[in-house]
C-alpha cells in the first residue's frame, strides 16, 4: 500500500488554471472560483445485468439509483444463448433498451463478450467451419448496430478454455488461440471500421498462457487495443502484492489495463472444485471484511498508471453468478458496507470540490482529477459558469479562459 496516495496523486490528477478576464481582457483579482467536477475521466464500472428500465418495480429503482450514484461505465451482456436462442431469432428489444437508458445519462459502455466458447446456444454446428461463419456474422451485425454506442467490445473471452465441445471451442482446438484471437480481432475491427472503438482481449489468466498469447501477438505487431484481468476471488483474496504483480505483467506490453470482472464475497468463500452453498448468505462479518478488502483494491488499482477501468461483476446479490454473495448490494438492494466505501472513494475523496480566489494575475489554481469540472467565477455578485475537461497533464496544465461582461 506504500505509496499509494502519492501515485493516485500523480497519475489520477492534473494541474487546472481558471484564467479571469475582464471585458476589456485585463486579468480580474479577487475573483471568486468554485469548481466541482461533474464526471470522472477513469472508468468506474458494474455489470448491469439486473437493469431493466422499463420495469417500475421498487427493487428496480433502487438498483437504478445505486448504480447512478457512483458508477460511470456498464458492461452489458452480449452472450450468444441469449440474443439468438433460436436460429436467426435475435433478441434486441432489451439489449436497446439498456443501451439507450444508459446513454442517455452519459454511461459509458462495454460489450461483452463477442467471441468465447460457453454460453453459446445449442443450435450452433459442431463444425468449426460453419460456426466461424455464424460468429463472423453475429459480429459484423452487433457491431455495425451499436458502435455509434458502445466504445468498449470484449472481442474475446478466455481463448484458454478447452472444456466445451461446440463449434467455437472445436475452432480453438483446431486453429490454436493465435490465430483464434487474431481472427476474431480482425472480423472486429473490420465490422467497426472508421468508429472511435476499443478492442479487448477478456481472460482471468495472467501466467504463463497469457503472456505467451500476448508475446505472439506482440511479436506479429498484433496487440489488441487493451486487456481484460478477471478477478472472481471466490476461493480467497488476493494480496495487494499480488493485485500489483499481476497488473504489472500484463501492463509490460503497452496497453491499457481494465480490471475488468471483480467478484469479493461478503460471504463464506469455497475450496476450488467445491460445491457452492445453496442458499449463500451475505453475513455481517463477511460484509465487514468485504468493505475493508474492497477499499484497499480500488485505492491500489486506482494508483497504477496502466488501470484505465475497473468493473465490479454484478452490482447486487440478486441473480449474481453462481449465487454468491458477491454483490455491493444485498438482494434487497440496500447498500452493504462496501457499496458505501466505494461511494465515499468515487464521489467524496476523489472527487473535486475546490475554491478559492483568483490572484492579482487573475489566475486561480488547483489540481483537480482528471474528468469534467463545472466552474463558476464570480465577481460582484454576478456569476459566470463554465465547463473544464481536465485531462492527463503530467508536465503541463489545463487552462480554461474566462472573459467577463461579453
Amino acid at each position: 500500500m506504500a505509496g499509494v496516495d502519492a501515485r493516485i496523486e500523480r497519475y489520477r490528477k492534473g494541474a487546472l488554471v481558471v484564467r479571469v478576464r475582464d471585458a476589456r481582457g485585463q486579468p480580474v483579482p479577487e475573483a471568486q472560483v468554485q469548481v466541482e467536477q461533474t464526471r470522472h475521466a477513469f472508468l468506474f464500472g458494474v455489470n448491469v445485468f439486473n437493469l431493466e428500465p422499463q420495469n417500475g418495480a421498487a427493487w428496480q429503482r433502487s438498483y437504478q439509483n445505486r448504480l447512478l450514484e457512483v458508477f460511470n461505465y456498464a458492461t452489458l451482456p452480449f452472450y450468444w444463448a441469449e440474443l439468438e436462442p433460436q436460429k436467426g431469432q435475435r433478441n434486441y428489444a432489451r439489449l436497446d433498451r439498456m443501451v439507450r437508458w444508459l446513454e442517455e445519462r452519459n454511461f459509458s459502455l462495454k460489450a461483452h463478450p463477442l467471441v468465447w466458447s460457453f454460453y453459446n446456444p445449442s443450435w450452433i454446428p459442431s463444425d468449426p467451419d460453419q460456426t466461424i461463419a455464424l460468429l463472423r456474422e453475429r459480429m459484423n451485425e452487433l457491431i455495425q448496430r451499436y458502435k455509434g454506442s458502445i466504445k468498449y467490445w470484449d472481442v474475446v473471452n478466455e481463448a484458454n478454455n478447452l472444456e466445451e465441445t461446440n463449434g467455437v471451442q472445436q475452432w480453438l482446438r483446431r486453429d490454436g488461440p493465435v490465430l483464434y484471437v487474431l481472427t476474431a480481432f480482425e472480423w472486429a475491427k473490420a465490422a467497426g471500421r472508421g468508429a472511435d472503438l476499443t478492442y479487448i482481449y477478456n481472460d482471468y489468466e495472467t501466467g504463463p498462457f497469457v503472456l505467451m498469447l500476448y508475446a505472439e501477438l506482440a511479436r506479429l505487431n498484433r496487440l489488441p487495443d487493451a486487456f481484460g484481468i478477471q478477478s472472481h476471488m471466490h476461493e480467497r483474496l488476493w494480496s495487494m502484492r499480488e493485485v500489483w504483480e499481476r497488473v504489472d505483467r500484463i501492463a509490460q506490453f503497452g496497453r491499457p489495463v481494465l480490471f475488468s470482472e471483480i467478484s469479493v464475497l461478503s460471504g463464506a468463500n469455497i475450496a476450488r472444485d467445491s460445491p457452492h452453498p445453496n442458499p449463500w448468505p451475505s453475513t455481517p462479518e463477511g460484509e465487514a471484511i468485504q468493505a475493508e478488502y474492497v477499499e484497499n483494491l480500488y485505492r491500489v488499482l486506482f494508483s497504477h498508471p496502466s488501470i484505465e477501468a475497473i468493473t465490479w461483476w454484478d452490482l447486487s446479490d440478486l441473480n449474481a453468478w453462481l449465487g454468491a454473495p458477491a454483490g455491493l448490494l444485498r438482494a434487497d438492494m440496500s447498500p452493504k458496507p462496501a457499496y458505501e466505501r466505494l461511494r465515499t472513494l468515487i464521489k467524496g475523496r476523489w472527487w473535486t470540490k475546490a475554491q478559492g480566489k483568483t490572484d492579482k494575475n487573475g489566475e486561480y489554481r488547483t489540481r483537480a482529477f482528471l474528468g469534467s469540472h463545472r466552474v463558476t467565477v464570480s465577481v460582484n455578485g454576478q456569476s459566470h459558469t463554465a465547463m473544464a475537461e481536465v485531462g492527463k497533464n503530467e508536465d503541463g496544465e489545463t487552462i480554461l479562459n474566462v472573459q467577463l461582461g461579453r
